[in-house]
């Protein structure tokens, strides 16, 4: 198991040479677990100046390649990913990860079978439903968005139709 979660400590944040590293480190990996707060992203992005006490920004590197190519290394392996983010950097992070087109290939990976967003936005809910592995048998969806923030009733009807197709799921969490 990999977890990803840097502390106060880490200048520069930078999932894509994690990633390449795991996945040529770590040839068996299993399960990932990453956790990006909010203070990289902003900061990376200008939102955020030179901390209280003097620190320079964080800086914070993702790339939708370097998601894919981490993916394209684990797809026969990789049996649980989570991705969650920080409050209030989720459209940020959606330009870094195509608008969510990155993720695509969780939806073919064979042995997936735990999948968890929080806080991780989709240009559409149909990028989003792609990436939904029929043999999931846990799928957390905790304050995803779509487009500009809003789901619509039409989202909620195609989500259900999706989940009704996933005869292995257990555990299922929907929250906003």
């Amino acid at each position: 198991t990999l977890i990803i979660r840097p502390d106060d400590s880490v200048a520069v944040f930078n999932l894509d040479d994690i990633l390449c590293g795991a996945s040529k480190c770590m040839p068996n990996l299993l399960a990932v677990d990453i956790f990006v707060p909010q203070q990289y992203v902003l900061s990376s992005r200008g939102y955020l100046g030179f901390g209280s006490d003097g620190d320079e920004r964080k800086q914070f590197v993702l790339t939708a390649d370097g998601i894919r190519d981490f993916f394209r290394e684990v797809h026969g392996t990789l049996q649980s990913f989570s991705f969650r983010l920080d409050e209030c950097c989720w459209d940020i992070v959606k330009s870094k990860t195509d608008h969510g087109k990155a993720f695509l290939a969780l939806g073919t990976m064979p042995n997936l079978k735990k999948l968890y967003f929080s806080h991780v936005g989709f240009d559409d809910i149909q990028v989003l439903m792609r990436c939904l592995n029929p043999n999931l048998k846990v799928l957390s969806l905790s304050n995803v968005k779509l487009r500009s923030s809003s789901w619509c009733r039409e989202d909620a009807s195609i989500v259900t139709s999706t989940l009704r197709k996933m005869t292995k799921l257990i555990t299922l969490d929907l929250s906003a």
